[in-house]
């Protein structure tokens, strides 16, 4: 096709635009599935952006883990979760569907990005923007820069554990008296849905000790004699009224979440 003259010229221009916006590599984004969308994980849509800044914005945050992106509208669906197989994203034929695990580029001089998020420059010269704030829906205490969010569901410590990570949190830790009390009086005030909820804590048989999933110890701060963990094994239950108490493995209980900021 030969283009002719100042029109031509924008025409050109015009198609080539199109082309490295629509096609299935935009700039340095790497996009895994064309006409294919997930729609169990979306928590936030951003309007009006490029499919470029759209996986930057999901860069920035450290829970996102891909997007959907449709071309017509402009529209960008940040994910929680990705998945495994192409296989289980659903058809349509307006969607992109880019996972940020398989990005060749990730945001560079990510304080003019950041905003109210941590950058943290890695020993691979590489730029990333760490969460620094707590999502809606969640409760926060200041103080204690304590972020958490009560569920309505059960699990037993694995299913816990892998649950809470998809939503970019972890199984909630409980490390002080101060953070006991904050939970009872939420509880009191009718912020909480329970009395009681799993937490991340269970017994290492290898240490022989009560341990948080970060790895530092149950009973530091708090006295075990303040509790009512009376085994050596299984996991640890929050407890309004006696703080921990010790829960059979397997046993499903409410989850606490927390998100690390």
């Amino acid at each position: 096709m030969i283009f002719r003259g100042t029109r031509g010229v924008l025409v050109f221009f015009f198609l080539y635009i199109f082309h490295q916006v629509f096609s299935g590599v935009a700039g340095e984004i790497v996009v895994n599935e064309n006409g294919s969308f997930q729609n169990k994980t979306i928590f936030e849509t951003l309007n009006n952006i490029g499919p470029k800044q759209c996986v930057r914005e999901c860069q920035r945050r450290d829970y996102c883990k891909a997007v959907n992106y449709r071309r017509e509208h402009l529209e960008c669906q940040l994910l929680w979760t990705s998945v495994s197989n192409t296989s289980e994203l659903e058809p349509h034929e307006k969607y992109q569907f880019i996972n940020m695990a398989s990005q060749t580029e990730v945001i560079k001089e990510c304080s003019k990005y950041c905003k109210d998020r941590q950058c943290v420059h890695l020993s691979s010269d590489q730029d990333y923007c760490v969460a620094n704030t707590c999502p809606l829906g969640y409760k926060y205490n200041r103080t204690l820069q304590f972020c958490y969010l009560d569920l309505d569901i059960r699990f037993d410590y694995d299913g816990g554990t892998a649950y809470c990570e998809s939503i970019g949190s972890r199984l909630a830790i409980v490390p002080t008296r101060k953070h006991h009390i904050h939970l009872r009086e939420e509880r009191s005030k009718g912020f909480l849905l329970d009395k009681k909820f799993r937490v991340g804590g269970a017994f290492n048989i290898t240490t022989g000790q009560w341990q948080w999933s970060d790895g530092s110890m149950v009973f530091s701060s708090i006295k075990r004699t303040e509790t009512r963990v009376e085994i050596d094994e299984g996991d640890l239950l929050w407890d309004e009224l006696e703080i921990f108490r010790d829960l059979e493995s397997g046993r499903t209980e409410r989850i606490l979440c927390e998100r690390v900021i």
